[in-house]
């Protein structure tokens, strides 16, 4: 059962195998996952999005078990940019495994999952690293310099 109407996965299956370059085919995927109305429908409603997540795992286990490329890769593909795209979380679990997988037949999938973790929207430990250091930097810029400052005494 797809999560994504047919037409579009088949318009996905014909773009992405024409890609030469991953930065196209994740650029289709995610013309495609927004056109289907994915994207749209992991933010507003958490049933879809937690289906598509069971679907994405489903189909990640055909394609890593394959020796040839099939046409459940194209699917994943438009389901995990839906997800990522989407900011539905707890599928940054998933997307990590795929990124860190060393399946050589799902080359394109797992290239996909690392150049979605590279420019997709930032995942929940590092937003909290880069809250606490951007708390930190603004701490000691926001209390501004003192006159007393040895730093902005001049010297005669």
């Amino acid at each position: 059962m797809s999560l994504i109407a047919e037409p579009f996965v088949a318009d996905a299956t014909f773009q992405m195998l024409a890609s030469s370059t991953i930065k196209r085919y994740l650029r289709v995927a995610r013309e495609i996952a927004e056109r289907a109305g994915l994207v749209t429908a992991v933010r507003a409603e958490p049933e879809t999005a937690s289906q598509a997540l069971g679907r994405a795992r489903l189909l990640w286990n055909v394609v890593s078990s394959s020796d040839t490329r099939v046409p459940e890769e194209f699917e994943l593909a438009l389901l995990l940019v839906g997800l990522i795209d989407g900011q539905y979380e707890p599928a940054e679990a998933l997307l990590l495994q795929l990124a860190s997988s060393p399946d050589a037949p799902a080359t394109w999938s797992v290239a996909l999952a690392r150049r979605l973790r590279q420019l997709g929207p930032l995942l929940k430990d590092e937003r909290e690293q880069l809250d606490k250091e951007l708390t930190a930097v603004l701490a000691g810029t926001t209390a501004g310099p003192c006159r007393d400052d040895p730093r902005l005494q001049v010297k005669a």
